[in-house]
């Protein structure tokens, strides 16, 4: 059923797309004016949330960034510095609770995200990008054994990510977007203990521009 939906969901995603683009292409009619500003324009501010491909329901849960195995909702913003390159930032929390036997594992992510993104030309709806940003996460954790908790070592996550992405607008300063990232993670639960990877994270974006 999952897999149903996410066929659907990017079938949809595509559907919309190209309907749009041939209407642009046959002069748009009455909805478009000629000088109507379609793209983000220097010193506009984005606002978006992520939806994740992942999860038994993925039209509603934001987008998983993997902290810990918790599911990390982000609400991300944009500033525009020109037409074609633009700041952005992310900020998002994170709880999950994992029962194991006679004992549950609690966890909960205050994570922040800061980088930057190039856009290209594309054409009169479609805005491609690559990117790149910094990443930081703390988390707490827990163990509860019966009517006992006991926190355990909390640990600082930093990480570097490079992003590919792209926006539609669907409508003048309103976009769905796809993107995916690939990048580095060096977390620690203790000064002795300390662990470097690789992390991967994609998904669906709407997002409005002011």
């Amino acid at each position: 059923m999952s897999m149903k939906k996410n066929i659907l969901l990017a079938l949809a995603l595509v559907g919309t797309m190209l309907s749009a683009q041939a209407h642009d292409q046959r002069g748009g009619g009455c909805c478009l004016a000629k000088k109507e500003v379609i793209k983000p324009r220097k010193a506009d501010v984005a606002v978006e949330c992520a939806l994740s491909l992942k999860g038994s329901d993925p039209l509603f849960s934001l987008q998983s960034n993997d902290v810990s195995n918790g599911t990390l909702g982000t609400i991300k913003g944009r500033y525009f510095l020109n037409d074609g390159l633009a700041l952005r930032g992310g900020l998002g929390l994170a709880f999950a609770s994992v029962e194991q036997d006679v004992q549950t594992n609690k966890m909960s992510a205050l994570a922040v995200d800061a980088g930057i993104e190039k856009h290209f030309k594309g054409t009169k709806r479609l805005s491609p990008y690559i990117g790149a940003e910094l990443n930081f996460a703390h988390v707490g954790k827990s163990v509860k054994l019966g009517d006992t908790s006991r926190k355990t070592a909390d640990a600082q996550m930093y990480g570097f990510t490079g992003l590919i992405g792209a926006d539609y607008y669907i409508a003048p300063k309103v976009y769905v977007g796809v993107e995916g990232g690939l990048g580095f993670r060096y977390s620690t639960d203790s000064p002795e203990a300390t662990t470097l990877g690789t992390s991967m994270r994609g998904g669906l974006r709407f997002g409005f521009v002011f």
